[in-house]
């Protein structure tokens, strides 16, 4: 039983079985299905005429083929041949896919696939004719990083130059990471685009992304490409792809799906920027069974220095359960543009962000220490008693000193310690100074320390969050638009308040606030206490608070937020989505509103769209 996962050893069972086939067939018709002792199945070698081509030299091997460098006799062009291994060509569902894949793949022509040039058979061995690319490929790249310091990265650039010359134009970037997020951000489309085709690649690795003359990182080796919509073509218990590179749903058995591939597109750019592969063992049944277990070293110690953006993009592409990762590669690939233009990824959660930015925005010191303290560093006791005392001593404000003193009263920031803040805040003159850290220790307060609901400390902190937001609602009216900001995202921190009554009036507080950051925020509360629904939690007042917020808006910006709101199943998410959108400007709000009127399947949400949409 994988532990933790949830799953029992009885539903095991049957993936168990699949494995274990597909892992025979990997045996049979696999690498080692050729060898150089049987001569009567082995591939011709390089130097060998092969029709109306010239076999120059082999480039790769792969579980269905040999790929060469080829060159055709009459014109002297050169390309790369794909043939098939003699056991895969026996088998026709193999032959169903390569006829299939390059059909499709040249209906495509995307400028980041490899183009397929003709498919056919010669003296009964089956072949792909390729246009050849100059590489290096990604592999090449892994390789001679990997022969780096892991802390240099901003020395990659000059490095990859000197082994490939071609590459020097990468020494010139704005920064060592960009050019990197640009090639997966290439592959990214290619690969949207191959899946909007109903192909499955199914085997994205380092080896098959290959540089092409003009620096562009394409997708090569759909040799065992996948129609999405057959149900002969790949039967089940197949198991096709490098080991190493699959997802852990399939290689405990499962279906893939386009998640898939994005979990394995994620696993490249974390081998790139880690240097070695997390899941590749001495043995096929060790290398699936660490892909099953999932235990990926974190990308931030073994890349340091990289923005923390990256880490959670990679991190959410390469989740455990398909469900967690982006829903299509095309937003896999929006996170990738966001990165390349600076702007915050989604992955990042809105708590994350808005810790992050209020961090850029607080000047004090207190705000500084006491946002690193409690967005949860770990640290040893020795090493935390040090730290605080090393701060109030270098703090010359006594004001400041008196403000730390509650983190300086216990060896270790444990469950007595936080009660003692608690304390502390409601107590301290600086109350106002610190109060913006109320919801983030109260987490912690909560979990840690168990109070119950009845406690007395629990009516003073509300009245302390109350008036905090009033005062927060005040600055949202102030002049200078930093101090605006700064509200904002800490009324956003009380969108997730444990006390249903203040994320509420935060909902309400932003909704009149209007702005982007108000926007995302209510967005991301919205979702997260929806789940809280569908749990059978409640929740259902929270989050019909958020979307009418959104509403209140009257920014087109909120539209979509609710436009994803409206595609819910729940009719009276729907209904109160559909009021929100009747408050939001813009044309896109009123077609929204005309579909919704014409063909939502519950007959109340039609006629209350038909209704506002008249009165707009």
């Amino acid at each position: 039983m994988d532990q933790g996962r949830g799953r029992t050893e009885p539903q095991n069972q049957k993936g168990l079985r699949a494995l274990s086939e597909a892992v025979a067939e990997y045996r049979r018709h696999g690498q080692d299905s050729v060898t150089e002792s049987d001569p009567a199945q082995s591939l011709p070698p390089p130097g060998s005429p092969f029709g109306p081509f010239v076999l120059e030299a082999e480039l790769g091997r792969g579980g269905m083929g040999v790929v060469y460098r080829a060159r055709r006799k009459a014109s002297g062009e050169e390309l790369a041949l794909k043939l098939l291994h003699p056991g895969w060509q026996q088998k026709s569902h193999a032959m169903d896919r390569m006829r299939r894949e390059a059909s499709a793949l040249k209906a495509l022509d995307d400028p980041g696939i490899l183009a397929i040039r003709e498919v056919g058979e010669i003296d009964g061995r089956a072949y792909l004719a390729m246009d050849l690319l100059p590489g290096p490929s990604l592999a090449d790249l892994i390789d001679c990083l990997q022969r780096l310091p892991p802390a240099l990265p901003s020395a990659w650039p000059a490095a990859l130059a000197r082994q490939f010359p071609e590459l020097q134009w990468l020494t010139r970037a704005g920064t060592w990471y960009g050019p990197l997020l640009h090639w997966f951000l290439q592959v990214a489309h290619a690969l949207q685009a191959v899946h909007e085709a109903g192909i499955l690649h199914r085997d994205v690795k380092p080896d098959n992304l290959i540089l092409n003359r003009k620096g562009r990182l394409v997708l090569t080796d759909f040799g065992i490409a996948w129609m999405a919509s057959s149900q002969v073509l790949t039967r089940p218990g197949d198991l096709v792809g490098s080991p190493a590179y699959l997802s852990p749903e399939q290689a405990q058995g499962r279906k893939a799906d386009v998640r898939s591939e994005i979990y394995a597109l994620g696993l490249c750019l974390y081998e790139l920027l880690a240097g070695d592969q997390p899941f590749q063992r001495d043995t096929l049944a060790e290398t699936l069974t660490a892909v099953r277990q999932h235990r990926l070293p974190s990308l931030a110690q073994r890349c340091p220095g990289l923005p923390p953006g990256i880490v959670a993009v990679v991190a959410k592409a390469m989740a455990f359960s398909p469900k967690n990762r982006y829903a299509s590669m095309a937003e896999f690939a929006e996170e990738l543009r966001r990165l390349l233009d600076g702007r915050v990824p989604q992955a990042m959660t809105w708590r994350h962000r808005v810790f992050k930015a209020r961090k850029a925005l607080l000047g004090s010191f207190v705000g500084l220490v006491l946002a690193g303290f409690l967005g949860g560093y770990v640290v040893s006791e020795s090493r935390w008693q040090q730290r605080m005392e090393h701060l109030s001593q270098k703090a010359g404000d006594p004001q400041i000193r008196e403000a730390l003193r509650p983190w300086l009263m216990e060896s270790s920031p444990s469950a007595h310690g936080l009660w003692m803040q608690a304390r502390e805040i409601l107590q301290s003159p600086q109350r106002d100074r610190l109060a913006e850290f109320l919801p983030r220790l109260e987490t912690r307060l909560r979990s840690e320390e168990e109070l119950p609901d009845t406690h007395p400390l629990w009516p003073a902190w509300r009245q302390l969050k109350i008036d905090w937001m009033a005062t927060l609602e005040a600055r949202l009216h102030q002049s200078s638009e930093k101090d605006r900001n700064q509200a904002t995202l800490w009324l956003s921190e009380f969108l997730l308040d444990p006390d249903p009554w203040i994320a509420k009036n935060a909902a309400v507080i932003l909704g009149r606030s209007g702005g982007p950051w108000a926007v995302g925020a209510l967005h991301q509360a919205y979702f997260l206490h929806r789940e809280s629904i569908r749990n059978g939690e409640g929740g259902g007042p929270l989050a019909f608070a958020f979307i009418e917020a959104l509403g209140k808006l009257h920014h087109a910006s909120a539209f979509p937020s609710l436009q994803k709101i409206v595609d819910t199943k729940d009719v009276e998410i729907r209904l109160h989505a559909v009021r929100a959108l009747a408050w939001t400007p813009g044309l896109d709000a009123r077609v929204s509103l005309q579909n919704i009127s014409e063909s939502d399947p519950a007959h109340k949400v039609r006629s209350l769209a038909t209704k506002l949409l008249a009165r707009r």
